[in-house]
């Protein structure tokens, strides 16, 4: 190896040590102890890399988000020019007419078929969603990974 290419390739290692890497830095990850530089004859293999695995990446949300769910975190922070607006997707298979005060959206009632009937209630602050009513109702709310039943 070259001294150019020596020098290039101890710059290239200085700019790995900068870029931010799970538990620590790339360069932390490849210490010199690591690594030894020696002549390759031809024919012969480059040594392998030392076996290091990162951890898997975080899990994707239990329950994907559906048309609806991304359509109404889209209204969240919507001003609004009453307390009520009716049908903000009148093209949509659903429903969603907004509740707020102040001139900002609280909330969201939903019809998934539009047959009429009320499905989910959400509120905006804290974030969260009634699916069904009464003693049958179940509630959600916004967590790291989505949708998530309440602690307790």
């Amino acid at each position: 190896m070259g001294s150019s290419t020596l020098s290039n390739a101890l710059l290239l290692l200085g700019a790995v040590a900068a870029l931010p890497v799970i538990g620590g830095s790339l360069a932390s990850m490849y210490r010199a102890q690591d690594v030894t530089l020696a002549p390759m004859g031809r024919g012969e293999a480059a040594p392998s890399a030392p076996d290091r695995t990162l951890p898997p990446p975080p899990p994707p949300p239990a329950v994907p988000l559906r048309e609806v769910d991304h359509a109404v975190l889209r209204l969240s922070e919507r001003r609004l020019r009453g307390t009520h607006e009716d049908d903000v997707y009148p093209d949509a298979a659903f429903r969603v007419d907004l509740d707020g005060a102040g001139g900002t959206a609280t909330g969201a009632r939903i019809d998934l078929d539009r047959d009429g009937h009320v499905d989910e209630v959400w509120t905006f602050q804290p974030l969260e969603r009634r699916v069904g009513e009464g003693a049958d109702a179940m509630r959600f709310v916004w967590g790291p990974s989505g949708w998530e039943a309440p602690p307790g």
